[in-house]
């Protein structure tokens, strides 16, 4: 009976979980824990080694667009395909993609002629997944092409995902409060 009590309860926490406080580390490569809802909207990215590039193409002018709304960021990169050996390096190499990822996003903001949010630094996590735990929970395929972007309500309920090369317009819509969540899931992608 004891068991069945336990079981219960653990079954209860992670259903209550929100959506991007569960499955994949819960700390980004800076050592801060992800946070979970707390009445901000955040935008999740789910990228990989393959699609790092695209991801810096589509990303910077989405957040740009979404200035106003200021959300939470959190990156999630899938590194599953690293050997355990390099996990170390991995690491460091993305806590420096951290510090990259800062420097580019306050030039992209220049090149438009304004200053960068305030709160860039404390708002955006990036999450080194060596487990791609985050990534197969969304139903991504090992060695997805494209990265998926997920934006989620300050509940911490998902709102609408999608590649992020075609659904970044999607996104900006439902999180300026001037869209509809988008239904329907493609299994094949794990996008919506």
């Amino acid at each position: 009976m004891g068991r069945r009590l336990i079981g219960w309860a653990l079954s209860a926490m992670l259903m209550a979980t929100p959506a991007f406080a569960g499955p994949g580390p819960s700390e980004d490569v800076l050592g801060r824990a992800v946070p979970a809802a707390d009445g901000r909207a955040t935008v999740v990215i789910y990228a990989n080694r393959d699609n790092e590039k695209m991801l810096g193409r589509y990303a910077m002018p989405l957040l740009y667009e979404l200035r106003e709304q200021s959300p939470r960021v959190i990156v999630k990169v899938d590194l599953s395909d690293v050997p355990g050996l390099f996990h170390g390096v991995a690491r460091k190499k993305a806590r420096e993609g951290f510090d990259q990822s800062l420097r580019d996003m306050t030039e992209f903001f220049a090149a438009k002629g304004e200053s960068a949010p305030a709160d860039m630094k404390s708002q955006f996590f990036l999450v080194a997944d060596m487990e791609g735990e985050a990534h197969r929970a969304l139903g991504l395929p090992e060695g997805f092409d494209t990265p998926v972007v997920q934006a989620l309500g300050p509940d911490g309920k998902e709102l609408v995902r999608g590649k992020l090369t075609t659904s970044a317009r999607r996104v900006e819509k439902v999180l300026s409060g001037s869209g509809d969540t988008v239904a329907g899931l493609d299994q094949k992608s794990g996008t919506r």
